[in-house]
């Protein structure tokens, strides 16, 4: 199967970014103590206003809002930075795929590379994306908008064929 002409776009990526929160045991544990920490602020904020210093109280209750804006705020605006740096413009510059049971070369204005299936450590699929976990924290993304419907069936069969994990949606 060859794909032709693919290109990342930054609502590819975000959709990628929050995999990988679901996903990262770290990134998932971080969110879940920051999400307890800000309801407790909250709540406490609640409870001194309820015990009568509404001041101090309402003071509170708009510190864990500030903190709850500005921390998911920040996480979306330094995934949008990270996609429109320059060094990066090349991971996102359009491509072209081949893709079959050996592994993906993939082809793009400055480089050819090939990687086997056993390259990848997991492959996982969003309703946005294909995500093809080369390391840890790093990934290979397919975007489905640049795809045909029989294009992801058929890429979806290469995956469960030849991937060593695959977490595919079901259609």
């Amino acid at each position: 199967m060859t794909l032709s002409n693919i290109t990342i776009t930054q609502a590819d990526f975000r959709a990628y970014q929050r995999w990988f929160q679901q996903y990262d045991r770290f990134s998932r544990w971080s969110l879940r103590v920051l999400k307890i920490l800000l309801v407790v602020l909250f709540g406490l904020g609640l409870l001194i206003g309820l015990l009568g210093d509404w001041p101090q109280g309402g003071a509170f209750m708009a510190l864990s809002i500030f903190f709850a804006a500005f921390f998911f705020g920040l996480v979306r605006f330094r995934t949008a930075q990270a996609f429109k740096a320059k060094k990066n413009a090349p991971l996102y510059a359009p491509r072209t795929m081949v893709i079959d049971d050996t592994g993906i070369t993939t082809t793009m204005a400055t480089n050819t590379g090939h990687a086997d299936w056993n390259a990848y450590q997991y492959v996982a699929e969003t309703p946005e994306v294909f995500i093809l976990m080369v390391a840890k924290k790093m990934g290979q993304l397919i975007p489905k908008s640049s795809l045909t419907e029989a294009q992801v069936t058929e890429l979806r069969q290469i995956i469960q064929a030849n991937a060593p994990v695959a977490v595919l949606m079901r259609n």
